[in-house]
């Protein structure tokens, strides 16, 4: 486990290696602003269905993340990343303190904050304190464009979670995407 001093941060941020300003690589012969542009119309896919479940201000982030998402990555500097970031790819020796990573399979230049999605949807929903303990490792906060991305990028997923679950009858999944709904509706204040 993790000992809460943001090694995590300090391991993701030491990849983070800046490829180039927005404009540098023509966003990779557009292969970045197509995976956004897919994600825009996925969130668009779930307005409709799930406009009867969700809250106002939950149902306007999923709309948020269907026009904002393509544009907004745009303005944010390139990275290069390792693409599959969850605890599934973690090694972490607790005697010193060490945190390495595997499978590389998905790494490639793009945005930071997409590498926080899952940890934004599934981790920091229901471990608030890791989000600033990972930052801290991570050796700075997000900027406003880079938080805006994900959030709606989690949104999204929550939205995705959400719909998936109502249609195979998963109350998981529901529950998930709910919650990170919500929880992207009380960060958003």
């Amino acid at each position: 486990m993790l000992d809460g001093r943001g090694e995590v941060g300090v391991g993701l941020a030491g990849r983070h290696v800046a490829v180039g300003h927005p404009g540098a690589f023509s966003r990779f012969d557009g292969v970045l602003d197509r995976h956004l542009a897919e994600q825009a119309r996925e969130a668009a896919d779930c307005l409709e269905p799930l406009a009867p479940y969700l809250a106002g201000d939950r149902l306007a982030l999923v709309k948020a993340a269907s026009t904002e998402l393509a544009t907004l990555a745009e303005r944010l500097p390139l990275v290069y990343r390792h693409g599959d970031y969850e605890t599934r790819n973690w090694l972490y020796d607790q005697d010193t303190g060490r945190h390495g990573l595997i499978d590389f399979s998905t790494a490639a230049p793009g945005v930071a904050a997409t590498e926080f999605v899952w940890l934004c949807g599934a981790v920091w929903p229901t471990r608030t304190d890791l989000r600033d303990v990972y930052f801290t490792g991570y050796g700075r906060p997000l900027t406003g464009d880079e938080d805006r991305l994900l959030q709606l990028l989690t949104a999204r997923l929550g939205a995705s979670y959400l719909r998936t679950g109502l249609a195979k009858q998963r109350e998981d999944l529901i529950q998930r995407g709910h919650l990170v709904l919500d929880r992207m509706a009380a960060h958003r204040r």
